[in-house]
């Protein structure tokens, strides 16, 4: 049974998969996920996979588990690369544009050219918005978005089944979360 199989392959290889893990996985990845995470990814992909797994000989089995490790760190890598739930969007409630009068100016992150250290930096920061984002409730995580779509109060209201100023204050309370805790993750990383 190949089930079988698998799971003897990813006991057998895992201090190798663990070491593997730390040179290939890029750094930004294992910011945003630890080793042992990355592990168990990879071992949940191999057994899922394992129809595509045929009896083989050692080398030729070793060789399959490290293909599914691979492209797990590639799937991994494109989806905190991606930048889910327009993070960037959501970024201008932190960066807002030195000496700004109204609170609708915002820095659009993506409206200038940027040298490579300010497009890191930029970068480092939409992860963080994206992570930190992942951490609100789903409630907090909606008004967020909605305002930094420009979707109307009135329509949150709706959405929400409020009235204006509870969606208002609602609103309100959610992007100070969201700050705070950006600012929490931004402290714990430095």
């Amino acid at each position: 049974m190949a089930s079988t199989e698998v799971k003897q392959l990813l006991l057998q290889h895992r201090d190798e998969l663990r070491g593997f893990v730390r040179r290939h996985a890029p750094a930004p990845l294992l910011a945003c996920e630890t080793v042992e995470d990355l592990l168990q990814g990879i071992a949940t992909r191999a057994l899922e996979s394992e129809r595509n797994f045929e009896s083989r000989d050692a080398a030729q089995g070793r060789a399959w588990i490290y293909r599914v490790a691979r492209a797990y760190l590639v799937d991994r890598t494109r989806y905190w690369t991606a930048l889910k739930r327009r993070s960037s969007q959501v970024l201008r409630f932190e960066l807002s544009r030195p000496g700004a009068d109204s609170s609708r100016m915002f820095f659009d992150p993506a409206a200038s050219q940027t040298s490579p250290s300010q497009f890191a930096v930029r970068k480092e920061q939409l992860m963080l918005a994206a992570k930190a984002l992942d951490l609100l409730l789903e409630r907090d995580r909606d008004l967020v978005t909605w305002a930094a779509q420009d979707i109307p109060l009135k329509e949150q209201a709706e959405r929400l089944e409020c009235s204006h100023e509870a969606a208002t204050q609602a609103s309100h309370r959610a992007r100070k979360r969201f700050r705070k805790v950006m600012m929490l993750m931004q402290n714990a990383s430095d």
